[in-house]
């Protein structure tokens, strides 16, 4: 159940960053493809951090690599709060985004291995 509201939520944040695209160009004024490149990055990262985060679930299980991969998304979210500068966003969406698919999309690929 954790792991399914987690997700959810992931989901919702993951999806919005069109939602708020306009909104980052105008209050800080980014060219788009600087504030796009973030998540550009984001997304590779996440395809290099994944076979990674599948180890890790394959050596500790799911439970001691998802529960603190929330906490990595709490702690990215409040920091995401006190962005001022392109480096931090880059740092931000980096640093906390992939992170937390990587433990999901590894996840779920458990379940069709029987």
């Amino acid at each position: 159940m954790v792991a399914l509201v987690s997700m959810a939520f992931w989901i919702g944040i993951r999806t919005s960053f069109s939602v708020f695209y306009v909104a980052l160009l105008e209050e800080f004024s980014w060219s788009r493809g600087d504030s796009a490149g973030a998540q550009s990055l984001a997304l590779i990262t996440c395809t290099v951090l994944a076979p990674l985060v599948g180890w890790l679930i394959d050596r500790f299980g799911p439970r001691r690599v998802i529960v603190p991969g929330i906490l990595v998304l709490v702690i990215g979210l409040v920091m995401c709060a006190t962005i001022k500068t392109l480096t931090q966003f880059f740092i931000d969406t980096v640093g906390w985004l992939p992170q937390e698919k990587s433990n999901y999309n590894t996840q779920v690929s458990h379940l069709f291995i029987q």
